[in-house]
């Protein structure tokens, strides 16, 4: 997910249901940086999605996944 290769917090939306041209998936999620979902929705309707931000996550996904910080020293 792109929250882990970028180390962020990540709110993804995505349509659910269906119109006359397309089907959506719905699955729309909260992502912390380590990649693990803090919320997700499924496909079946309109969800309102909440989860706690924890900044210390992002500080230890950080110490733990240094490849970015390679990047930078180039």
């Amino acid at each position: 997910m792109r929250a882990f290769e970028n180390q962020i917090f990540l709110a993804y939306a995505n349509h659910c249901g269906a119109d006359d041209l397309f089907s959506y998936a719905g699955l729309s999620a909260i992502a912390a940086p380590d990649g693990s979902l803090l919320a997700e929705a499924d496909g079946a309707g309109e969800t309102l999605l909440m989860a706690d931000i924890h900044p210390e996550d992002f500080a230890a996904s950080n110490a733990a996944n240094p490849y970015l910080r390679d990047l930078r020293n180039r």
